[in-house]
């Protein structure tokens, strides 16, 4: 079952890949591999990384980090809403209150 979504997802991730505005086949199909492959190489990390550190000290580790790159990619969002709507007198104000 594993090869299949593997395969599948394979499949897909080229497409996916041309939607995001690559027009070359070729260059999509090469940018599907590359992230195949990465995800193959950090797969081999991810498992090194278990044996050597330990599921625990990872497992916090990795909450830690997801929340100051979440906590990160709010303020980055937030800011690039701002600074497109900067025209529109209050906006900052009524975009805190809907955060808030």
């Amino acid at each position: 079952m594993f090869f299949v979504c593997l395969l599948h997802g394979r499949y897909y991730s080229a497409t996916i890949i041309k939607m995001s505005g690559v027009t070359d086949d070729r260059i999509a199909i090469w940018l599907s591999a590359l992230t195949a492959f990465t995800n193959f190489i950090f797969t081999l990390v991810g498992l090194w990384l278990v044996e050597k550190i330990g599921r625990r000290k990872l497992t916090l580790g990795s909450i830690a980090g997801m929340d100051r790159f979440l906590a990160l990619q709010i303020i980055c969002f937030t800011l690039c809403e701002i600074s497109q709507n900067a025209t529109q007198p209050g906006h900052f104000i009524a975009h805190l209150d809907h955060i808030y």
